[in-house]
């Protein structure tokens, strides 16, 4: 059945792709976006589950975009997580960048709250608002469908153009809209306007994939003809092939809904150094 649905999911992604050009959004609520049999991979309050005190690293986004070109190390858990409301305490953290000298700077942290709410006439929380540290919680739990075109003219109680990694704001909150999820990955719409895409990954899952890598990037080194050797250096390798070795799921959702990850925003050898 999952798989049904994900087949099916493909296919409404693919006839977007082709309509809209991955970039251009409908000027109302995409019917099939709605479908109920597309909520189980849509779903903020599990998302809000399985980050809850796990570690979640934003991968990659699919196009530059300025509120990500000075941030690098980005990751997200959840806490004190409330059931009835759907809502949960947030850790977000990211290392300041240097994008010219391409360099990873201090670690900067907010603690605020998040929910799992509802876009208009859809049966199942499908967004993830993301309250701005010390911003009031306006009561709403209802938000356009991330396939709207919206004006930005109420930065009261509205959502906003920036993102939580973003310090100049006047808004309370911020939407992020789930494209595709599973336990270990899951895909944000961010940024309506632009249509900016998040690959998140599992702490976990990363450190698996990394050491499978490893292993075999360090058999073709001692397997491969020195008189054919390439002048790729192992790190690059590694990031080449780390994006193939991801879910199956979450990487073909983000192809067809967002396009090609264009940046890497977690570098576990990079960040690690930083912290060390």
């Amino acid at each position: 059945m999952v798989l049904r649905n994900f087949v099916l999911f493909l296919s409404v992604a693919t006839t977007l792709a082709i309509k809209f050009g991955l970039k251009e959004r409908s000027s109302d609520n995409n019917p099939d976006l709605n479908r109920e049999d597309l909520g189980i991979m849509q779903d903020a309050w599990e998302v809000i589950k399985n980050t809850k005190n796990k570690a979640y690293y934003m991968m990659y986004v699919n196009e530059y975009e300025y509120n990500y070109n000075n941030k690098r190390c980005i990751q997200l858990r959840t806490s004190d997580l409330n059931q009835t409301s759907k809502t949960a305490v947030y850790n977000l953290t990211w290392n300041n960048y240097d994008r010219w000298s391409k360099i990873i700077e201090e670690q900067v942290s907010w603690i605020s709250q998040v929910a799992a709410i509802k876009q208009n006439n859809y049966y199942t929380e499908n967004i993830l608002r993301l309250w701005y540290p010390d911003a009031p919680d306006c009561g709403s739990r209802t938000a356009d469908g991330s396939y709207n075109l919206v004006d930005y003219t109420n930065y009261q109680c509205d959502s906003g153009l920036r993102d939580p990694t973003y310090f100049f704001h006047d808004e309370e909150y911020y939407d992020s809209y789930v494209v595709f999820s599973e336990p270990s990955c899951y895909i944000l719409r961010t940024l309506e306007r632009s249509g900016v895409c998040e690959f998140w990954l599992s702490e976990i899952l990363l450190n698996k994939t990394l050491t499978e890598l490893q292993a075999e990037l360090q058999q073709e080194e001692c397997d491969k003809d020195k008189d054919t050797e390439d002048n790729i250096p192992g790190e690059d390798k590694l990031d080449l092939k780390l994006f193939r070795k991801l879910p199956r799921n979450c990487r073909v959702a983000f192809l067809l809904s967002c396009g090609d990850p264009e940046t890497q925003i977690y570098d576990k050898m990079k960040c690690e150094k930083v912290i060390k």
